[in-house]
């Protein structure tokens, strides 16, 4: 039901083929050497790092790098916005979900703070474009790029799988 959310499964969807399609051959041009299914050659043993081309290998890097940061990282904070705003799901022709249900006998830790500002419910974010150009508008460009060292991280990681 997440993914009803306007723009959700498309910021998702453009995620993943990024990552399938766009690292994936360029890892293919760069670095054809690990291409094959035999990476280990018991006739050379030498590792796969040693066989691969430095320049080849850091520009691959850098792709993915550069990718990161300018494209990745603004899909995951759009993402993340669209998935944490409230779902009118009664007009989709669900049945609410009810958000602030209060227990009289259950007491949360800090109950009344904000942990993350939701989007006002009479100007919800409408969509992948809308979300990317409020954000710009509203809080600027930085707030896109917010943990880009984390999206950084994890796709260098991923780079070789």
């Amino acid at each position: 039901m997440i993914y009803l959310a306007p723009g959700l499964l498309l910021t998702r969807t453009l995620h993943v083929s990024w990552l399938v399609f766009v690292h994936r051959g360029v890892r293919r041009l760069l670095l054809p050497s690990l291409n094959t299914d035999d990476l280990y050659n018991e006739e050379d043993p030498s590792t796969v790092i040693d066989r691969l081309p430095p320049f080849r290998l850091g520009l691959y890097l850098l792709f993915v790098a550069i990718s990161a940061i300018t494209v990745l990282t603004p899909l995951e904070v759009i993402s993340t916005r669209l998935s944490v705003q409230r779902n009118h799901s009664e007009a989709a022709g669900f049945g609410r979900v009810p958000q602030d249900e209060d227990t009289a006998d259950l007491e949360y830790a800090g109950r009344d703070e904000d942990v993350i500002a939701l989007r006002p419910e009479d100007n919800p974010y409408e969509g992948l474009v809308h979300c990317g150009k409020s954000i710009l508008q509203e809080e600027g460009p930085e707030t896109l790029l917010r943990a880009w060292w984390v999206t950084l991280l994890l796709s260098l990681i991923g780079a070789f799988s």
